[in-house]
């Protein structure tokens, strides 16, 4: 950290070092004096994507969600496939409790991870939590799938099932994870 603030205080326009700065506090758990140097970083150079995903990052760290969420959809109209930020999206929106917003980001990195288990599970409870509960099906029968004694996938599902009208299906998955012992 000393050294990168040495060689900004004799050449304070090289951005390269000012965001090695950024990285260092960043890496140090000291995301507040982090943020200034990321953003001098960002005006003189706005295009680096992973610049602003570990700006948004720090920015989540400090309790800065919305500044954090409009950093990554920066990212995201700039790199509309970066699965990375989509997830970082999507898992500020979920701590917010706001669904609807996490499906778009969910929607795009479920599509992209297909083998991922937690991805497929939290699409489909974020449809399931806007009630679009025949939608939640098949990412939560995919997480399924991929780890079929996961107790809190096989109860997201039994409600997808419950809240599409399909009680026989909801008691038979019910019965699995009664079966499965709840494990996770």
């Amino acid at each position: 950290e000393a050294a990168f603030r040495q060689v900004l205080t004799s050449h304070p326009d090289v951005a390269g070092v000012r965001y090695d700065l950024a990285l260092c506090l960043s890496l140090q758990g000291k995301y507040e004096e982090a943020l200034p140097e990321y953003d001098k970083f960002l005006d003189a150079d706005p295009g680096k994507t992973q610049a602003r995903k570990d700006y948004a990052l720090a920015l989540q760290k400090t309790g800065k969600l919305s500044d954090a969420s409009r950093e990554l959809e920066l990212v995201l109209s700039d790199t509309p496939n970066d699965l990375d930020a989509a997830l970082q999206l999507a898992d500020i929106y979920t701590k917010q409790e706001d669904w609807q917003g996490a499906i778009p980001p969910l929607e795009k990195a479920a599509a992209g991870r297909p083998d991922d288990p937690a991805v497929q599970l939290t699409y489909g409870v974020a449809l399931l939590k806007v009630g679009k509960s025949r939608e939640a099906i098949a990412p939560l029968e995919k997480a399924r799938e991929l780890r079929p004694n996961d107790y809190d996938t096989l109860k997201a599902l039994a409600a997808a099932y419950h809240h599409a009208g399909d009680e026989a299906k909801a008691r038979e998955v019910l019965s699995s994870a009664a079966g499965a012992g709840g494990t996770k």
